[in-house]
């Protein structure tokens, strides 16, 4: 049996979906720009997957073929090897999408080896006359590929209804088993993989807060480890989350459902203030984990503004308070205000 990416099947994966870590020269370096030779000019799902395993040997797609199935009657889907089979050393999927013209488009997902290689999507035209399967642009990349996060696999599989899903793994555990990915769903419409949002998948509790719905999300690397931090908000911006993902746990970094807030970045340090400075939170993060919290908390009365104010849940003066936060803000002029790039946020599960 195998153990690590190959054989995460948790809520948050698809039964059997294959991860693999990015970076490793394989096949999809190469299938958006290799032709594939049809052989005898004919184009059914027997004949892509011989041509693909002629250019990058397959196992697993020898295996399918010399069982029978890969033209079965209404058959366009291909399934992967089994991962009990220890003499099947790689995995595959494969459909036949139509265009609107009725032309066929092949679709491919493998994984080389199961655990070293990278799961990506490699999509071909057939071309009749010259008798080629011809690499076809998909712009299913990795939303995150730019990102310089660290720790971000990508992986895909396809489903009936002409829909491919992208899952990107963006924590694990310290046994390297997943605890939330981020999917995104591309539905074919005849010519291109039209997007959807994205849903977050989790095995753990977010531990919300009441407020509005959240509907959209980032990720975005606040304290500049590589490790992402997860931001969630609701439309009208009012209820927002900023959640640490350091060393397989989730910590609140940050939240708000009075706002909508302002969220101001020092250094390693996020200040959180609501809408009329009455309330701040003050959070250290190091290495993607929450160190310390800071809050002031202040009322209005007849008697003229009163705050409290906390350190590590615990009261204490307020010279004591400002002392610690000027500490870790020396200079709060170069605190910079934060406004990621928010995606539709279809649900987490």
């Amino acid at each position: 049996m195998r153990t690590g990416f190959a054989l995460m099947t948790l809520a948050l994966l698809e039964p059997g979906l294959l991860w693999a870590a990015a970076g490793d020269p394989t096949i999809t370096e190469q299938c958006g720009k290799t032709m594939l030779r049809a052989g005898d000019g004919k184009s059914d799902m027997a004949v892509f997957l011989s041509a693909v395993s002629r250019q990058w040997p397959s196992q697993a797609i020898s295996a399918y073929l010399a069982s029978g199935n890969a033209n079965a009657p209404g058959s366009v889907y291909a399934a992967s090897s089994d991962l009990d089979d220890d003499e099947l050393e790689d995995a595959f999927e494969a459909r036949i999408l139509k265009t609107a013209a009725g032309d066929s488009v092949f679709v491919l997902t493998r994984t080389d080896a199961g655990i070293t290689a990278e799961h990506d999507l490699c999509v071909y035209d057939y071309h009749r006359q010259a008798g080629e399967f011809v690499p076809r642009s998909h712009q299913l990349r990795d939303p995150y590929a730019a990102s310089g996060f660290a720790m971000i696999l990508t992986a895909y599989d396809l489903e009936e209804e002409n829909t491919v899903n992208q899952y990107t793994l963006i924590m694990t555990d310290e046994s390297d088993m997943p605890l939330m990915s981020i999917g995104h769903a591309y539905k074919w419409d005849g010519s291109a993989f039209a997007p959807g949002g994205a849903r977050i998948y989790t095995d753990s509790q977010l531990g919300l807060k009441e407020g509005e719905a959240r509907t959209r999300m980032a990720l975005t690397d606040l304290d500049g480890d590589h490790v992402p931090e997860l931001w969630l908000a609701s439309d009208s911006g009012k209820t927002q989350d900023i959640f640490t993902l350091g060393e397989g746990t989730f910590g609140s970094a940050a939240d708000s459902s009075y706002g909508p807030p302002t969220f101001r970045f020092c250094g390693s340090t996020i200040v959180t203030t609501d809408p009329d400075g009455m309330e701040q939170i003050i959070t250290v993060l190091k290495d993607s984990t929450t160190q310390e919290h800071f809050r002031r908390s202040c009322t209005i009365d007849d008697s003229g503004e009163k705050c409290v104010f906390y350190a590590g849940g615990k009261q204490v003066p307020e010279q004591q308070w400002q002392k610690k936060v000027s500490a870790r803000i020396p200079d709060p002029a170069k605190c910079l205000e934060i406004k990621p790039s928010f995606e539709k946020l279809l649900g987490i599960e």
